[in-house]
């Protein structure tokens, strides 16, 4: 009798249901998913952007960003995009690498077709009231207001120089408000960088015809990640 009690107990129950399947599944998928920091709208080309002059390149990586456009050649590279109200406004998200060896890049909303016009500029042919970020030194920056209304571009406003960095992403926004016009600059953290405003005695040209919005840049390597 003292042999057959003590056997039955202490093997079935200690050896297999609770450790092994709840530890297992965690931590492994985290931490691999994002090596890029930001993605752009640019994965591939938009009906709605129409690129009128220059070259663009679109899934461009960069600096830890994907599917940006990219700036191809070394002229003005200029996109359109549709706009269809006289109040106006647009934001581009820019980047001026360290490869460009230009320093402008510019946000432009353009009132008619008409001919005539500096068609080695910003204007091309055309009407144009346009926000230029003009950056010195690969250091500094300034933002100008610039119109095509005679045969050649007119600068009408600017800034002060204030400082600048490359490989930064900055937000350029522009507004046609009435006769109002506005452009800011916004650094990587939405700190305003710089803006500048300008009313209708300042500048020639009627807004209520506008119907096409652009942004570019001169010169290759420019990215932009997105527009609204």
């Amino acid at each position: 009798s003292p042999t057959s009690k003590p056997s039955d107990k202490p093997s079935p129950k200690p050896t297999t249901p609770e450790p092994s399947a709840k530890p297992t599944t965690k931590p492994s998928p985290a931490p691999t998913s994002s090596p890029t920091v930001e993605t752009g709208m640019f994965c591939r080309p938009e009906k709605d952007i129409e690129v009128s002059h220059g070259g663009f390149e679109w899934n461009e990586t960069y600096a830890g960003a994907e599917c940006l456009l990219k700036t191809t050649e070394n002229a003005n590279n200029i996109a359109l995009v549709d706009a269809n109200t006289s109040n106006v406004s647009l934001s581009v998200t820019f980047m001026q690498s360290s490869n460009t060896t230009y320093q402008v890049s510019a946000i432009m909303l353009r009132s008619s077709n008409d001919g005539g016009y500096d068609q080695s500029s910003w204007c091309m042919g055309q009407e144009r009231l346009i926000c230029e970020v003009q950056v010195r030194d690969f250091s500094k920056v300034k933002l100008e207001f610039l119109e095509c209304a005679s045969d050649d571009e007119t600068e009408f406003y600017e800034g002060e120089l204030v400082s600048f960095n490359q490989n930064e992403w900055y937000t350029q926004k522009m507004s046609a408000i009435g006769g109002e016009l506005k452009c800011e600059l916004y650094d990587s953290s939405e700190n305003l960088v710089q803006s500048i405003i300008a009313n209708s005695s300042d500048y020639s040209q009627s807004l209520k015809d506008l119907d096409h919005v652009g942004f570019g840049a001169y010169g290759k390597d420019y990215f932009f990640r997105s527009y609204d």
